[in-house]
């Protein structure tokens, strides 16, 4: 058997550097389409599990009212539901907005498990805005962000409308 030339040793050993650099382009190009892919997967899923959350909050808020609707004319107004807007949701991540609006609910979940009175409520309302307003959330990711609180509104249904700030 004969050896090949070295012109075309060389020649191989550049197409095989040509292979091998297109195999590692390839590879690149597939996981950036797939992980892109999977990170608005991830967000959906995220925002489902939070719309989950709240659809059960509500089931529970109407099993509860099912059973004590005799009562509650005779009863004052109490909270039923809380809800959270983020005015600048498209400015910051969604995977933070959906985690921020995930922690205020639950710290707020108390108003509607404890059946507080919507007066109740509003006589406090100072203490609830302070509670939210200038608060700063940290992640595991080291990220932080402040939260302003634009305005609440109090009836059976509390609406709070903030707005979010990353602060590093």
């Amino acid at each position: 058997m004969k050896l090949p030339h070295s012109s075309q040793l060389q020649r191989w050993g550049g197409h095989l550097a040509f292979l091998i650099f297109g195999f590692m382009v390839g590879a690149l190009i597939f996981l950036y389409t797939h992980g892109h892919m999977l990170d608005k997967i991830l967000l959906e899923n995220r925002r489902l599990a939070l719309e989950v959350t709240k659809l059960q909050d509500e089931v529970a808020y109407l099993e509860k009212q099912a059973d004590d609707l005799h009562r509650r004319n005779q009863q004052e107004l109490t909270v039923e539901q809380i809800e959270i807007i983020i005015v600048n949701e498209d400015e910051i991540d969604g995977f933070a907005a959906t985690d921020i609006i995930e922690q205020l609910r639950d710290d707020l979940k108390y108003l509607i498990q404890e059946n507080y009175s919507v007066q109740a409520v509003g006589e406090t309302a100072e203490t609830h805005a302070r509670l939210i307003n200038g608060r700063t959330i940290r992640f595991e990711d080291n990220s932080e962000y402040r939260i302003r609180l634009l305005f609440m509104t109090i009836y059976t249904t509390i609406t709070i409308k903030i707005q979010v700030q990353k602060t590093n």
